[in-house]
């Protein structure tokens, strides 16, 4: 599928500036930061770019991550329903301070009261990861 077909799916116009962060987000082999986002498409304003991530985290292109690094970080969304969407598991380098989706590992049950209702589960495992491990 192709990106105007994906924005077309999503009921999003495919104008200049989206279809540009769109392209760029997919050169991200690990979750990027709005910052990230700034440093590589320096000519958008950081309000076009925040609103950018905003509508594609609102139509379900991305998914957001709270990796406690104090910066929110996301990731493009080719999950292929809501429980894998929300429910996957984070790996996040305690050395480069990149975090990676891990969508083939799905986030543990736990047994919570029958009271509580859960709004989101943020699931981040913290490490080493391989490129960090070679150079130690």
């Amino acid at each position: 599928m192709g990106e105007e077909d994906i924005f077309i799916a999503k009921k999003i116009r495919c104008t200049a500036v989206r279809l540009l962060v769109w392209k760029e987000m997919h050169h991200f082999d690990y979750a990027f930061s709005l910052s990230d986002l700034e440093e590589r498409l320096y000519t958008i304003d950081k309000s076009s770019l925040f609103r950018t991530i905003m509508l594609f985290k609102e139509k379900e292109m991305l998914h957001e991550i709270d990796d406690g690094s104090g910066s929110v970080k996301y990731c493009i969304c080719d999950c292929t329903d809501e429980t894998s969407h929300q429910h996957h598991v984070h790996i996040s380098c305690t050395h480069c301070k990149k975090t990676y989706c891990i969508k083939t590992l799905s986030v543990p049950f736990v047994n919570l009261p029958k009271d509580f209702e859960v709004d989101e589960i943020c699931y981040i495992v913290k490490g080493t990861c391989a490129k960090c491990k070679k150079k130690r």
